[in-house]
């Protein structure tokens, strides 16, 4: 695609137009999100008035200094078009200056070229009227030498990047476009060859995005791509007209889509492969809903823009008085699939914070440069929490970790393997990949409907160790308030199957093992093992098992634990577990009974037009929806109504009390049904007054029920909360505002008087979001949040939302974890064969203090026992040469176990492997009687009882003289033979000794020794195969009368099939070996 034809002398036109900024200034005057957005972004702009060029570091991570100046450069150059402040252009400079005096920007590294490109173009394009020309030019003079110059070259070596699908390829394809449309009158060939190229090179980007809009790189590389694509889009409509199909690509019109769906209720997406756990935020989705005429994404996107530190794009590309849509009152699915890159999402509700919701996937490496052994994982949301999480990415920078190869590195890191997530692993103990790296797996069966929605993966190709059949069900049951994950395995012989989940919660299980309550924040969720019968509920640590590779640096995933199923020696499993929210004042249901995912199936029953609680219409009402949440204010029960559609009737059945639940029941024509719920929760207290330390009027936000507004303030600072007089506080929730300053901490202090304060608790800020905090009841008039963030007053802290309870949340019920880390040490590091060495271990807790051995129980294992095996006392006995892991777990007994294991390398200084130092065949053929065959590779075998003229032997000699005096246990000559005879395949060689001399180089028929007793036998074949004859009784003897050489002939019995057989001699490719084991010696 040659660059269009444009007039390059008009600016701006890579950010916007003239007219559009003018269009945008316009609306930030008018509009109040538009003007909301602009507030934050002049901020952001005018604070970089009073900060420091960042420059390119000398050497290092050129990248990150790129993204900063990449965001400093967007930033100024908005405001400056929105203003026309020079103040904001003089800044760009600063920013620019010291790198356009720069040579090599970003050393081979084109990511962070092309994110230099990018902003030197749009820097160039902001400033030009504004600068002088000797700065202009020095600019431009930079983007080609050191942005289009190396980009050509990458792609005229075909770089991997300009061949590869993904992120990577598609925002430095759209770096260098954009810079090349910033110059193109400056150099008009190599910026036209640099953007035929790039906009070649990102067809092949663009084939990670699926035609129904997934992103087979994850959510995080998803929001990386459309940011910088959707640029180039609208730079090449603003400079050239058209967007040049940037926004035809396959996908592009649905992929907001996949964007809405991966995000939970709970704020966090999911976050598969080397994704980050990151929340919304994506302002180019403001972009898609105006080229696709999607007012669901407009108004998702300003709600998540509300929730982020701020973003100038959310300013740029929101167009106000657009069609706006929640997806509470969309047409949305609640139930979403992305088939092109394995991805499932299932919901109970949009609207509801406290909806419950899996994600999950199945196995498609193909297009992704991120990708984990992770088929068949899930993530689960429910009363506002993360249950079941995803680990994320480790660091990149770990030896290997982007080796993907079948046996690569990155498949000994935990958080890449399949033992790293929420799936089943097949263990096989060999420490190798637990899930084959390029496998591909899908989506078999589906069902949605108001009552329920399922999703059945096929893993069978990510399956190990010999299993046939590896089937995943998810499902959300009981009108979508319960969740369902079942797994269907066949194996054609026992295999063990360890079914995991990682959790930031704590873990109290049942002392039968069948049930675990799982308690975070207050909240709490059971699951509950329907099927099996014979299986139970342990935890342990997220860390590599005693069998799996450990390599230095990895994370350690500390406060996250990992619930586990143990089901060993299986050869038929289906393991349902079942997930039911505990709600307060609500009856725990029972356990749906358990049915293999052929019979899955959902029902649609009656449906409701309307809910009315105490007769008011519930605004986020949906027929497709069949849950919602209400706090309810100290009073009466509320009372619910609701209104059946034709054709169904409706009934009721109120709730008891405050918390409680109310259940509407409609039931269609042909008697199904369908259950409406509506969850009654205690409200927060009323909060009379809010005032702060500093930005005072921002203060009351933090009280206004919405997360979208937030009080924000730098240094130390505090917030003061005025309650009803005698009030009770045993809970609090804070949402924290994005981003948490790293190493901030908070405290709660209570006051009757507001001068006299008694501090009840104090914690850090972990993340942001909703954080829940219980503290032992206490009575107070005032409450104050104090954030500390090292008393830095350019650092900042934000609380969009405050809430305080009277009643405290649940809280676990368990005994605290005992068991911290456990290492397995080896009286010896290698060992010998027939040598035993003791395996140990010892236990310390969570604090690291020592746990004593008493009450814990041990398990011991061998990682192959044909190499060594081990007592249940830790004595190893090793059998064979190798390298193993010898491993322990250790069992506490409530259910909590660790696993660890050390390294054993063994030898087996008893074989000796010896190679033939002689061998020939002699032959009677005509004229061969006196021939001698001693160069010859190959050894002929035949003799014929009628044609005596076609004989032949073979003999081979071996030196074992310096194992003379030494016991032998065994020996083995290995060989390899094959008839090569048109009268037949299958002979029998005899293998037998040689009784008198003979010389390689010089025997022949008529020379030919005299030959022993018969040692051996070896049925042979027209196939080459390896053979294997036991002759410890002829090496014996060998040692004890002929000093140890061995001599070994083959001939053909006189009842064989008379067959012309060949052996491969010891100039071969397959020489034959004669192997001798002798006794062990302590």
């Amino acid at each position: 695609m040659a660059l269009p034809t444009f007039d390059a002398t008009v600016h701006p036109r890579l950010l916007g137009s003239r007219t559009s900024f003018d269009d945008l200034a316009a609306r930030a005057s008018k509009d109040a999100r538009s003007a909301d957005l602009w507030k934050r972004t002049q901020a952001k702009a005018s604070a970089l008035l009073n900060t420091a060029p960042i420059g390119l570091p000398a050497s290092g991570d050129v990248y990150s200094a790129a993204q900063t100046i990449n965001d400093r450069t967007t930033t100024l150059s908005i405001a400056l078009q929105v203003t026309g402040d020079k103040t904001y252009a003089s800044r760009l400079w600063q920013e620019w200056s010291p790198v356009v005096q720069r040579t090599g920007w970003s050393s081979g590294n084109d990511l962070a070229n092309a994110t230099l490109a990018e902003a030197a173009a749009i820097a160039y394009d902001s400033a030009l009227t504004y600068w002088d020309p000797a700065s202009t030019s020095a600019l431009s003079d930079a983007i080609i030498r050191e942005s289009l110059t190396p980009a050509m070259n990458a792609y005229q070596a075909k770089s991997a990047w300009t061949l590869q699908a993904g992120n990577y390829n598609i925002v430095t394809n759209s770096g260098y476009a954009l810079a090349s449309l910033a110059v193109s009158d400056r150099a008009s060939q190599l910026a036209g060859d640099v953007y035929t190229s790039a906009m070649s090179s990102l067809k092949q980007g663009m084939s990670a995005l699926s035609g129904d809009g997934g992103f087979s790189e994850g959510y995080q590389y998803w929001t990386y791509a459309m940011q910088h694509l959707v640029m180039l889009g609208r730079a090449l409509r603003y400079s050239t007209g058209s967007d040049q199909g940037v926004f035809s690509f396959p996908g592009m019109a649905n992929t907001g889509k996949f964007g809405v769906n991966m995000q939970g209720p709970t704020g966090q997406v999911f976050d598969f492969g080397d994704s980050k756990p990151v929340t919304g935020g994506v302002p180019a989705l403001f972009v898609l809903a105006d080229e696709y005429s999607q007012p669901v994404l407009r108004q998702w996107a300003y709600e998540q823009a509300q929730l982020q530190s701020t973003n100038q794009f959310a300013f740029l590309w929101y167009r106000s008085g657009q069609p706006e849509t929640s997806l509470a009152k969309s047409t949305q699915p609640l139930d979403a699939r992305f088939a092109g890159n394995s991805v499932a999402t299932l919901r109970s509700s949009w609207s509801d914070p406290d909806a419950l919701f899996v994600a999950t996937k199945t196995a498609n490496p193909n297009n992704n440069g991120h990708p984990q052994l992770d088929a068949g994982t899930f993530v689960l949301d429910a009363l506002g929490q993360r249950w079941a999480t995803e680990l994320g990415p480790d660091d990149y920078s770990l030896p290997g970790y982007f080796d993907g190869g079948v046996n690569g590195a990155r498949w000994t890191y935990y958080r890449n393997r399949a033992e790293g997530h929420n799936t089943v692993v097949l263990s096989d103990a060999k420490g190798g990949p637990d899930q084959p790296p390029g496998a591909v797996s899908t989506f078999a069966q589906s069902g949605s409907s108001p009552s329920g929605g399922y999703v059945v993966s096929y893993l069978t190709g990510s399956a190990t160790n010999g299993a046939t059949t590896w089937k995943r069900g998810v499902a959300l049951i009981n009108g979508r308030t319960e969740a369902v994950v079942e797994d269907e395995i066949i194996s054609p012989s026992p295999i063990d199957a360890i079914w995991s989940m990682h959790t930031q919660a704590t873990v109290d299980i049942s002392a039968d093992g069948k049930s675990a309550v799982l308690t975070r924040n207050g909240r709490q969720l059971l699951a509950r093992i329907v099927s099996p019968g014979n299986v139970t509920f342990s935890q342990t640590s997220s860390t590599p098992r005693w069998s799996s590779p450990n390599p230095a640096g990895q994370a350690t995933n500390d406060g996250i634990r990992n619930l586990v199923i143990l089901a060993p020696s299986i050869t038929r499993l289906m393991l349902t577990v079942q997930f039911t929210p505990l709600h307060e004042g609500v009856a725990r249901p029972g356990v749906a009974p358990a049915q293999p995912t052929s019979a899955w199936a959902t029902t649609n029953g009656g449906s409701v037009a309307g809910i009315a609680v105490d007769g008011s219409n519930l605004s986020d009402f949906r027929s497709d929806t069949p849950v919602y949440t209400r706090p309810v204010v100290a009073g009466a029960v509320p009372v619910v109504a609701a209104t059946a559609t034709s054709g169904s009737s409706v009934s009721v059945v109120q709730a008891t009390g405050v918390p409680g639940v109310a259940t509407v029941t409609a039931t269609a024509g042909d008697g199904t049904s369908a259950s409406y719920r509506i969850y009654f929760t205690v409200a927060p207290l009323a909060v009379a007054n809010a005032t702060a330390s500093a930005s005072t009027t921002l203060a009351p936000l933090t009280k206004d029920g919405d997360v979208a507004t937030k009080w924000v303030a730098s240094g130390n600072q505090s917030l003061q909360y005025q309650l009803p007089d005698g009030s009770q506080v045993a809970t609090v929730q804070i949402y924290w505002a994005d981003p948490v300053p790293p190493g901030a901490t908070f405290a709660i202090a209570v006051s009757d008087d507001a001068v006299s304060w008694n501090t009840t608790y104090s914690s850090s800020i972990s993340s942001s979001g909703w954080s829940t905090y219980a503290m032992t009841p206490v009575k107070g008039r005032f409450i104050r949040l104090l954030t500390d963030v090292q008393n830095n007053p350019s650092t900042y802290a934000g609380v969009s939302e405050v809430r305080f309870f009277a009643q405290p949340g649940a809280k676990s019920s368990g005994v605290p974890l005992s068991l911290g880390k456990a290492t397995v040490q080896l009286s010896a590091p290698t060992a010998r064969v027939g040598d035993t060495v003791q395996a140990t271990v010892s236990v310390t807790a969570p604090d690291g203090t020592p746990v004593a051995p008493g009450g814990l129980s041990v398990a011991w294992w061998s990682a192959d026992p044909t190499i060594a095996t081990v007592t249940s006392g830790g004595v190893v006995t090793v059998k064979a040469a190798g390298s193993i892991r010898i491993g322990a777990v250790v069992t506490a007994p409530t259910r909590e176990y660790l696993s660890a294991g050390a390294a054993l390398t063994t030898t087996n200084p008893w074989l000796n492997t010896l190679k033939a130092t002689a061998d020939t065949y002699v032959s009677n053929a005509t004229n061969q009687a006196t021939t001698n065959f001693g160069t010859s590779a190959g050894l002929f075998v035949k003799m014929h009882p009628v044609y005596t003229t076609v004989n032949r032997e073979a003999y081979i000699r071996f030196d074992a003289s310096r194992l003379v005096g030494k016991t032998v246990v065994s020996a083995k000559l290995r060989f390899v033979a094959n008839t090569t005879d048109s009268g037949g395949t299958d002979t029998v060689l005899a293998l037998q000794a040689i009784a008198g001399p003979w010389d390689e180089m010089s025997v022949s028929y008529a020379t030919k020794p005299p030959l022993g007793s018969v040692a051996g036998n070896a049925a042979i074949n027209s196939t080459a195969s390896e053979y294997v004859v036991d002759l410890t009784g002829l090496v014996r003897d060998a040692l004890t009368s002929s000093g140890g050489i061995v001599n070994v002939a083959f001939t053909e019995p006189s009842t064989s099939a008379s067959l012309l057989a060949l052996i491969y001699g010891k100039d071969s490719s397959r020489p034959p070996t004669l192997e001798i084991t002798t006794a062990y010696v302590p």
